[in-house]
């Protein structure tokens, strides 16, 4: 989330529970896309959390998907 610990106890503050994920080995892409780009080429909102990849979305982020992983 790009957010310090103090940022992320003050996000959750009047929450009843929390979650978030560690992602242990990130990829980054060799070319970021713009967010114009992945609007016009799949229905893409960034999350507040995260979302699946689906087969819907274009192929240079379904080649993210590690080998032997299908998207949900």
């Amino acid at each position: 989330m790009g957010l310090t610990r103090s940022e992320f106890y003050d996000y959750l503050v009047g929450a009843d529970f929390g979650c978030a994920l560690s992602i242990s080995s990130p990829r980054a892409l060799p070319d970021p896309y713009s967010l114009a780009w992945l609007r016009d080429h799949a229905h893409f909102q960034p999350p507040q959390s995260y979302r699946f990849l689906s087969d819907a979305d274009p192929e240079p982020l379904r080649a993210l998907i590690p080998a032997g992983r299908s998207s949900q």
